[in-house]
């Protein structure tokens, strides 16, 4: 089946499509505009800071609005409106899967993360002044790692998951009743399946037997993690 929209890699918003950077840092103000349409897809993590300026973004046609002092993050194969960004004050961080689980096998590691492949909440996270002058002391350091002319994929990739373990903190400590990393894991190994076989039309039975769990299991832990059941979640 024809995909209604065009998947991009990194390397098309550094206008070097056939690039196979899997991890880039920009500044807004330093920004070539990339050539890619509007209304598009990913292949890869972004995450948006925003110093300053108010923008609006769209995912999943949902529209968001960014404020100073928040982050904003689009994950793979999300349907996201390209804005404007020159006004301003902030960048972006784009990194690939493969980037993230560098040296590390288990791609649990990045399921752990509630804001990445988040389908169920809001993915702009506006923070206080000094949490988020915490995380830009790690952007900063990340901004430096690439500027050397030894720059240590080692070191640039133990820096970002430093970064998104701040947030990941940021977030808990907003979060009444945090989702357990095991509830919040299976949910997204459904989605991923839900993703795969959704012209199918499979059944909440089917993907519990894939994930090896019940399908009683399975809607305990989808209503969880986002409210619903997983029957209702599957139809969507």
């Amino acid at each position: 089946m024809k995909e209604l929209f065009p998947f991009y890699t990194i390397g098309h918003f550094i206008n070097k499509p056939s690039s196979r950077t899997e991890f880039e840092i920009m500044r807004f103000d330093e920004m070539d505009e990339p050539n890619v349409d509007d209304i598009h897809k990913h292949t890869f993590y972004e995450i948006l800071w925003t110093e300053k300026g108010i923008s609006k973004q769209t995912i999943d046609y949902k529209e968001y609005e960014v404020l100073p002092n928040s982050l904003f993050f689009i994950s793979p194969n999300q349907v996201h409106q390209f804005e404007e960004w020159k006004p301003l004050e902030g960048g972006t961080i784009l990194f690939t899967e493969d980037f993230f689980l560098l040296n590390h096998n288990n791609k649990d590691k990045l399921f752990e993360l509630s804001f990445l492949d988040n389908f169920y909440s809001n993915p702009c996270i506006q923070l206080d002044k000094i949490n988020f002058a915490e995380i830009k002391q790690t952007i900063d350091l990340i901004a430096n790692e690439q500027k050397r002319a030894d720059k240590s994929q080692t070191i640039t990739q133990s820096l970002l998951h430093i970064l998104l373990a701040q947030v990941q903190r940021c977030i808990d400590n907003e979060t009444e009743k945090p989702v357990s990393k095991k509830y919040l894991i299976l949910y997204k190994q459904f989605k991923t399946l839900l993703d795969k076989d959704f012209a199918e039309n499979k059944t909440t039975s089917f993907f519990a037997q894939q994930l090896h769990i019940t399908a009683h299991h399975l809607n305990l832990i989808i209503k969880e993690v986002t409210g619903k059941t997983a029957s209702v979640t599957s139809h969507k």
